[in-house]
């Protein structure tokens, strides 16, 4: 074994084991800000609560379970705790078999990941008069705890958790909702300055909303994370721009719009919460790329005799088991290596990868149209924050009045710049004209072969063409409706005879009246 290895297996054994179940091996993680970080130790099993649990900081004797460390946000947020050691025995949100009883309560997917304990979040959001309410007004569940240490103001933390989309019976009728677990859904960390006694004794409104919003609070991060009836690994990496105390874990500030009359309910355990620096063994390092333009390069730690396998969203990616793997375009995800060495194995922390939505802008083509008219020029795009046309113009639409070539420059979220521009015309249709040629000589030398009109107006297109040749027996040859076709001096796809045509034409620009036309051709051979 090299001195690198033995050095890092030493150092891994002060970390704490970690069962991933979607991954094939036991992970290692640097030990946790948080203490009870697992949610093992409890008070004893309420059976007055499903004998499974019961309330943190819950208002009622009946339903109060005590979590070290663990508390409400506020007196009337109480968030729910289970442990497997208090399972019912039948019918138990434990039990695989859960989802088929007639019970409206949402099973918590099996295996756990880590131990016999964890705890739930949940989001309100009911309509008001047929009417979704909004962010603010929706009721939202946290757990918070005070840290062993600090979080320091500069310094990049890492925060490594277990979230679970549950199991639930989507044929049961409770009058007071479905409960249920919304896939996709914001996760959001926050945190505040002091630690003071939870929970916090504020009235019901201040309890609304998101916790970012509230006093004392500030946002720290968020990830989205998307799931169906299993775990699934969420990771969040922020840098609090002052001194942390206490954190709270939740809905984030986002609307989370998919929740409509529902009670949505999830599943979580195992908060690792250390520096980013805690984490280095098992990170993932960027070789090259970036959100603006892609060409991602991701680089696992290297080890001597180690053998990868890199994953997508928990899903093992076919070929990948290079120590770097080479992020196809557009394919946003977590990705992360499993490593496995002799007597050893790991999984590196999930390294987030999203593109730049305004990668693909499009402004408009060239475009056309006729007085007294004017183009609207729309740059909306998703994801696009800022807007700036050629003239200092900051709106999304620019109005063109006159000709010319327009440009707009886009920026979103993430700095990333694009720069397109097209040309307009506008036209005085009204004096809009067009001309066919006295004679034509279709013998396919390229030159003028084909009759056809001239527009005196380029790039004005015709509102309504039509077209009929006769020969001076008064036979039709020829009638179109297309101006861009023309005739090739053929009949019954024979070429016809030498001699003077007669043409009718009736047409009209986007805004002209109709005009007719009748003139006569000399076909030459």
């Amino acid at each position: 074994m090299s001195n690198k290895v033995f050095i890092t297996t030493i150092i891994c054994l002060f970390f704490v084991e970690y069962a991933l179940s979607q991954l094939p091996c036991k992970d290692s993680f640097p030990a946790s800000m948080f203490q009870n970080a697992s949610f093992e130790e409890h008070g004893e099993c309420n059976p007055n609560w499903r004998g499974e649990g019961g309330l943190i900081d819950g208002s009622s004797t009946a339903v109060f379970i005590s979590v070290p460390y663990w508390h409400a946000v506020n007196v009337n947020q109480s968030p729910r705790y289970y442990n497997y050691n208090c399972h019912l025995t039948g019918l138990s949100i434990f039990d695989n078999g859960y989802l088929n009883s007639n019970r409206g309560y949402p099973g918590i997917p099996q295996p756990l990941p880590d131990g016999k304990g964890l705890v739930s979040i949940e989001q309100y959001n009911q309509h008001e008069a047929g009417v979704g309410i909004p962010e603010n007004k929706t009721k939202k569940v946290y757990i918070t705890s005070c840290l062993t240490n600090n979080l320091k103001a500069g310094t990049t933390y890492y925060f490594d958790f277990q979230f679970g989309f549950s199991l639930f019976n989507p044929n049961f009728n409770d009058v007071t909702g479905v409960w249920a677990s919304p896939s996709p859904f914001s996760v959001g960390i926050f945190g505040r300055k002091d630690c003071p006694s939870f929970p916090l004794n504020i009235t019901p409104d201040a309890s609304l909303g998101c916790l970012g919003d509230s006093p004392g609070w500030i946002s720290l991060g968020k990830t989205e994370l998307r799931g169906r009836n299993q775990w699934v690994e969420g990771f969040i990496e922020f840098t609090p721009s002052e001194n942390i105390s206490a954190v709270a874990i939740g809905p984030s500030c986002d609307y989370n719009a998919n929740i409509a009359d529902t009670f949505a309910l999830y599943y979580m355990d195992k908060f690792i919460l250390a520096p980013k620096k805690d984490f280095a063994f098992k990170t993932i390092s960027l070789l090259r790329g970036d959100v603006c333009n892609g060409n991602f390069v991701l680089q696992a730690p290297g080890y001597n005799n180690a053998s990868y396998q890199w994953y997508k969203d928990d899903l093992a990616i076919n070929g990948a088991t290079s120590q770097t793997y080479i992020v196809p375009d557009n394919a946003a995800g977590y990705y992360m290596a499993n490593i496995s060495l002799p007597g050893w194995c790991f999984n590196s922390v999930p390294y987030p990868i999203h593109f730049s939505p305004i990668r693909n802008f499009t402004l408009f083509t060239d475009t056309v149209t006729c007085l007294p008219n004017t183009i609207m020029l729309d740059a909306r795009w998703p994801g696009a924050q800022q807007y700036l046309w050629q003239d200092g113009d900051t709106n999304a639409i620019f109005t063109a009045f006159n000709s010319g070539t327009y440009s707009v420059r886009v920026t979103d979220g993430d700095g990333c710049v694009q720069n397109k521009s097209a040309h307009v015309n506008i036209e005085n249709c009204d004096s809009c004209a067009i001309y066919f040629p006295k004679a034509f000589t279709p013998n396919n030398d390229g030159i003028n072969d084909l009759f056809k009109p001239l527009n005196m107006c380029s790039g004005v297109n015709f509102a309504q063409y039509h077209i009929i040749i006769f020969n001076r027996f008064g036979q039709s040859v020829f009638e179109s409706n297309d101006p861009h076709s023309g005739w090739t001096g053929t009949l019954n796809n024979r070429g016809a005879p030498e001699g003077v045509y007669v043409y009718t034409v009736q047409y009209n620009f986007m805004q002209k009246l109709s005009v007719q036309l009748k003139g006569t051709v000399m076909l030459l051979r």
